[in-house]
């Protein structure tokens, strides 16, 4: 190992000290709580909405309090110091009158804060331990001192278990004076990550966080049952061939104490990708899994880990998950999104000696991911959870909780775009996805490419071309500066209008065919509702519902896909905004695949479908009215009464009979083919990569392209 490398995972194991929670998860109060809830009553097969109103939350700062109107809290801090460093210490105030968060200068020793009754989470953290002790719902009306002692905190003994019954044991080394790792005792795993979060129940905000690297030990002092603590961890072998993630889920939760996984209840499974053209260049992949623990279905928090050094590219994972208890409503899962480094990038970093001499180079790895949608072993199966598009600049895929709060709702994703692992017909990737578009006024122009099965194609954005017309006229601005342009929508001297984009992804190939979605966005930024409507799903199943875009006849297919008008309501400056959705005007058309021409499919609501947060309106489309076979383009066209739209076509969409790859002898109806040339009149015997001419037999001619 490079010494570079020593040095840095050293160094960031010394980071890894216990953190406050990001305040950009905490949950905003709803515009005056008159706000009805998205999903009011379930069963084992259909849930029912009552509104059709979807929430948001947006970034909530630290409170800096000015003195006026301020107490002093003066704090100590009590540890061994050998064993717990004061630069490593921290000191979370949360309020319970006012919502807020508030951070304490540990070096200082105090804090200016106003009156009010709080929640106290100090943090201690050494070299192999992370002790954090509570002191709840203390009143402080006047200038108050306070002390937090380490010893008043005990240890929390987490078990866990390899599938085959061991315990799981880490392998442990030693540094030597070169700084040179050294192996000193073997164990049956090479790496441990855990995410640790003591979450209020109250409100479900996530107040506390620790984020640790090959076991901590974890000691909690007086927290009380008004909190839970979870623990998510993933053991794994890194560069090596056993490399397979085991993903584990622990919490306690008031007198429910589950810290001891059962070895019996892994599921195993094996998450195969297809890489996008621009992942082609990497000189490897890497594995891992962004792991998403859920309380009553809403998200706490997440966190990623990953395996590199890999040239296979399959994700293989070993769940085990506590199960819910029958009868229970309060419960957490873990759900574990597969993932795969796609485009590799390389950056090259020289250290020289301060006197222009280079010591030592570094190379370091940025990666794009494939993301497959979320999985969970529940009811002995591995079960892929369509959650939508999770990308946090995705605000408008939220819900909200009982009391009005806004909270990200991801179990149980959308039941009818979620599916069992004997209904998974394809891998990830190898298919041509829709372009889900997102407008807003934090991040205001967002591209996430969504494929077959919900997983999220994060390079594609690398190989993505843009071009844009303001009130018709073309304006020089790339995809990576489409913000800069747009961010200020108040700036004064910004000409504003009608906005046209086009976005053009090609970064796919799909059964030998350059695949393709060419995105059209049309809307007007002066106007009252200046929101054009977004595609947010696309899926096939066959008759026996298995999700597949290659059927043996038309009869066999069906097409699913939801979208919606999502207009942003609210108020930036008190951070409490949400989204409405409402039911756009749609089209939807097929072509034989590289042909511009178009024949109307006939569509149907679903109206009792579940409208989950984000979705919005869900159609179905039957593919018997296609007479004909190979592969076929969709074209979808979304529309607001505003006239604000967007258009996409999908190309290739969907397969029909056992063709070969590439476009062969094409039939269309009960003209079958007769002739077939190049562009420049030759006759040709069989199909030529490029563009082809083909002679039908009821006398139509044909512009094919060949791959």
């Amino acid at each position: 190992m490079k010494k570079f490398k020593l040095i840095l995972a050293l160094a960031m194991t010394a980071m890894v000290m216990p953190c406050p929670a990001q305040s950009n998860m905490g949950i905003l109060q709803s515009p005056n709580k008159k706000v009805t809830a998205t999903m009011t009553k379930s069963n084992d097969t259909k849930f029912t909405a009552i509104s059709k109103d979807y929430l948001v939350t947006t970034h909530k700062n630290a409170v800096s309090p000015t003195e006026e109107g301020m107490v002093t809290l003066s704090f100590k801090m009590n540890a061994n110091t050998d064993n717990f460093p004061s630069s490593s210490n921290s000191l979370v105030i949360y309020s319970s009158t006012s919502n807020q968060n508030y951070y304490a200068d540990t070096w200082a020793g105090n804090a200016q804060i106003p009156p009010g009754t709080y929640d106290f989470v100090a943090s201690f953290g050494g070299m192999d331990t992370v002790s954090i002790v509570f002191k709840e719902q203390i009143v402080v009306n006047n200038d108050t001192t306070i002390e937090f002692n380490e010893s008043d905190s005990k240890l929390v003994d987490i078990k866990a278990y390899h599938p085959n019954g061991d315990p799981f044991t880490i392998d442990k080394y030693a540094v030597d004076e070169n700084w040179n790792y050294v192996l000193v005792e073997k164990g049956n795993v090479n790496n441990l990550t855990t995410f640790d979060d003591f979450v209020r129940k109250a409100d479900m905000t996530d107040v506390f966080r620790l984020m640790t690297m090959n076991g901590k030990i974890i000691k909690i002092g007086g927290m009380s049952d008004r909190f839970f603590f979870v623990d998510r961890r993933a053991y794994y072998n890194e560069g090596t061939t056993d490399d397979c993630l085991f993903v584990n889920l622990f919490y306690i939760d008031g007198e429910d104490k589950l810290l001891e996984n059962n070895p019996n209840n892994y599921k195993y499974t094996v998450e195969e990708f297809v890489s996008s053209k621009v992942g082609e260049n990497r000189d490897k992949w890497i594995m891992g899994a962004l792991m998403e623990p859920t309380y009553n279905g809403y998200k706490i928090q997440d966190g990623t880990i990953t395996i590199e050094n890999r040239s296979e590219t399959p994700a293989k994972i070993w769940l085990n998950i506590p199960q819910s208890t029958p009868g229970k409503t309060n419960h957490f899962n873990l759900l574990v999104c597969p993932m795969v480094g796609d485009n590799q990038l390389r950056t090259i970093y020289n250290y020289d000696d301060g006197m222009g001499n280079i010591v030592f180079s570094d190379t370091v790895y940025t990666w794009k991911h494939l993301y497959g949608p979320a999985i969970l072993a529940e009811n002995d199966e591995i079960n892929y959870i369509n959650n939508g598009n999770t990308n946090p600049d995705m605000y408008f895929f939220m819900s909200t909780l009982q009391d009005g709060n806004v909270r990200s709702t991801i179990y149980p994703g959308h039941p009818k775009f979620s599916f069992t692992a004997s209904q998974k017909g394809g891998k990830f990737g190898d298919n041509t996805p829709i372009n889900l578009f997102c407008q807003g006024p934090i991040i205001p122009i967002v591209c996430s490419y969504l494929g077959r099965y919900g997983e999220l194609r994060e390079s594609d954005n690398d190989l993505l071309t843009m071009t844009l017309k303001l009130n018709g006229e073309p304006v020089d601005c790339t995809y990576a500066d489409r913000n800069q342009y747009f961010y200020e929508w108040t700036i004064a001297d910004r000409v504003k209008g009608t906005v046209d984009f086009e976005f053009d992804n090609q970064n796919m190939v799909v059964d030998g065919l350059q695949g393709r979605n060419l995105s059209k966005i049309h809307y007007d930024e002066t106007a009252d509702d200046s929101f054009a409507p977004t595609m947010t799903m696309l899926q096939m199943r066959d008759v026996n519902g298995n999700v597949t875009d290659r059927f043996e006849k038309a009869d066999d297919g069906i097409i699913m896909f939801s979208c919606g008008d999502f207009k942003f309501c609210g108020n930036l400056n008190t951070f409490q905004y949400w989204y409405e959705c409402s039911r756009p005007q749609v089209e939807a058309y097929y072509a034989v695949n590289g042909q511009d021409d178009w024949t109307i499919l006939s569509i149907t609501e679903d109206e009792d479908a579940y409208r989950a947060a984000g979705f919005g309106h869900l159609f179905n489309a039957d593919l018997n009215q296609i007479d004909g076979e190979g592969w076929f383009d969709l074209k979808f066209k979304v529309s607001d009464a505003a006239g604000n739209y967007q258009e996409q076509i999908v190309s290739p969409a969907f397969k029909i009979g056992d063709t070969q790859t590439g476009i062969g002898n094409v039939k269309v109806g009960n003209a079958t083919e007769v002739a077939r040339y190049t562009v420049d009149g030759r006759a040709i015997s069989a199909p030529q990569a490029g563009v082809n001419i083909v002679k039908m037999s009821d006398g139509s001619v044909k512009k094919v392209w060949v791959k």
